[in-house]
């Protein structure tokens, strides 16, 4: 049993944030579950026999957090951007990128290199896309074993792609059905979008997700050139995102990334299936895709969360992406610094079905906090918020933990 002191930030809800300035977290770090969270003095006296965890003076606490779309493929190519705008960035940059990853050395090594920058930033649960090759998958889950939460899926891509990276059809079928066989409810069915996929493609998978129990991401409406491309390859439907309805892809356990450019009947659909959003302000912003209206999906029920989306977003902190999120929704809806925490945690855990078990700091849930270098000046929830986003990401985080285990230290 082990103790940790200081000052804790805690998201309930969008609106709610639970505050203690001298708190203490108890937790097990054999079961990996929370047994108290609350004030110090009240820690003291029910935990007497409690081993302290060894921390930095002056520190916050709040859960770990969670990014709702990354590709860790394209880890080596952050900030490779040149004013280019998606597809073509596609081409130049990514696609290249990703075929390496058919080499299970080449995966391993910058796997390695990711998870520990994953974890030096804080986030402990997320939503991967990987590259096409089914051993890049099996990569992934062995070297994040113990130390994540990774829900992963193999890009699928059967047409409009290069050659190096083309599906047939078939194969790309029998990929995902041995992936979600294998692993179940963290493996992601993964069409990369509607360009490269074709109907006969996306229906078969969908009916394999639900097969499995599996969860479905993909991306919706990130740019213009992008919506018209699925427009002229699927005139049968009614827009982009009746595509994916048609496929058989919406639904309380699909993810959809970006979705910049989506009428009111679309965000009808969406909101209708409990289609869940991935909002990614840094990437819309360095490749120029366009700002995603927030208010527009609060206001119609449409449930979003943040993500990363490294490497077209060129931050792997979610603070980064707190911080992105808030400058450019600022005069569009009023959110709070402190509620910005929310959809870095406890939002994203609820997207992939983790809210009774991850998400936020609660009696029974897994022990995946965060120990942070507390802001100078900073008094309140909202000034805490302020100047960890405001600061310098690589050096916030002092310890991470993942279900009671330390996973990163700083000072190792």
């Amino acid at each position: 049993m082990k103790i940790v002191y200081g000052t804790i930030l805690n998201p309930l809800s969008p609106l709610d944030l639970w505050y203690c300035e001298d708190g203490a977290l108890v937790f097990d770090e054999k079961t990996g579950k929370i047994l108290f969270v609350g004030e110090a003095k009240e820690a003291r006296e029910d935990f007497p026999q409690a081993e302290k965890v060894d921390t930095p003076d002056n520190i916050l606490i709040t859960p770990s957090f969670v990014d709702a779309h990354l590709h860790a493929v394209q880890y080596k190519i952050i900030g490779t951007f040149e004013g280019v705008e998606l597809l073509p960035w596609l081409q130049k940059f990514t696609w290249p990128e990703e075929s390496k990853f058919a080499k299970s050395d080449y995966a391993e090594k910058v796997f390695q290199e990711f998870l520990h920058d994953l974890l030096r930033n804080g986030t402990t649960t997320a939503a991967v896309y990987s590259s096409i090759h089914e051993n890049a998958v099996h990569a992934l889950y062995d070297i994040s074993q113990d130390k994540a939460r990774l829900f992963i899926g193999n890009v699928l891509m059967d047409q409009n792609s290069p050659d190096y990276l083309l599906q047939k059809t078939d194969d790309a079928i029998n990929v995902v059905e041995r992936l979600a066989k294998k692993y179940k409810d963290r493996y992601v069915v993964t069409p990369r979008f509607a360009i490269t996929c074709s109907m006969k493609l996306m229906k078969s998978v969908a009916a394999i997700a639900r097969k499995y129990n599996c969860f479905i991401q993909t991306h919706l409406s990130e740019n213009k050139e992008e919506v018209e491309f699925v427009r002229k390859l699927f005139p049968d439907c009614k827009n982009y995102t009746d595509v994916y309805y048609q496929a058989g892809l919406l639904g309380p356990k699909s993810i959809m990334g970006h979705a910049i450019y989506l009428s009111n009947q679309e965000l009808e659909l969406l909101r209708n299936t409990n289609t869940k959003i991935a909002h990614c302000p840094i990437s819309n912003y360095e490749l120029l895709s366009g700002r995603m209206t927030v208010e527009r999906f609060l206001l119609m029920g449409v449930n979003f969360t943040l993500g990363t989306d490294i490497a077209g977003g060129h931050e792997i902190s979610m603070l980064g992406v707190m911080r992105r999120f808030l400058d450019e929704h600022r005069y569009f809806a009023p959110i709070r610094p402190s509620q910005a925490l929310y959809w870095g945690t406890l939002d994203g855990a609820e997207a992939l079905g983790l809210q009774n078990v991850a998400g936020n700091l609660a009696y029974g849930k897994y022990a995946d906090f965060l120990v942070l270098h507390k802001p100078k000046g900073a008094v309140n929830p909202d000034e805490y918020m302020e100047g960890l986003m405001a600061g310098d990401y690589d050096n916030i985080v002092a310890k991470t933990f993942f279900e009671g285990r330390e996973v990163y230290s700083k000072q190792n």
